[in-house]
């Protein structure tokens, strides 16, 4: 075998080296590793039970109920402007229905008064009191550039 054939039958097998490399090992690659996920992807599930509604329920109430059913409740946070009755769940996550491993957290959204509630009633009540008293009767005339001032001889303590 003279030279030049030694050289031919080298850059022969790097060629065909660089061609398994690059397309044959991802190939066998994929093949092995799908497969190694297709079996994980049919392993036994551990067995998952449905989350219960509780939208409407009291806060206790959600706890027992979710408890009985295998799942933990966390406050997520308090809504002060739905309506409803304080303590109420008003929202929960996941949804009722889904199915989840016991143990799983629910979180809920609960109902609450706004503790600022009586304040802003007060404020409304003087409001009220002072347009009865005409207080805010001059305040859409205008004067002058920057009057403002309401007429304070018209009103009687």
């Amino acid at each position: 075998m003279t030279a030049e054939q030694k050289k031919r039958r080298f850059w022969k097998r790097v060629i065909i080296l660089a061609i398994v490399w690059i397309f044959v090992l991802p190939l066998i690659a994929f093949v092995v590793f799908g497969v190694i996920g297709l079996r994980a992807a049919n392993a036994p599930v551990a067995s998952q039970t449905q989350v219960p509604n509780l939208k409407g329920l009291q806060i206790e109430t959600a706890q027992k109920t979710s408890h009985q059913a295998g799942f933990q409740v966390e406050l997520a946070g308090k809504d002060f402007e739905s309506g409803e009755k304080p303590g109420t769940v008003i929202n929960q996550e996941p949804w009722a229905g889904t199915s989840y491993p016991a143990g799983t957290t629910i979180s809920v959204l609960i109902a609450e008064k706004d503790p600022n509630e009586d304040f802003w009633e007060e404020q409304r009540r003087i409001h009220q009191d002072y347009e009865k008293r005409g207080f805010f009767k001059d305040f859409n005339r205008k004067k002058g550039a920057n009057s403002h001032t309401p007429n304070l001889n018209r009103i009687t303590p």
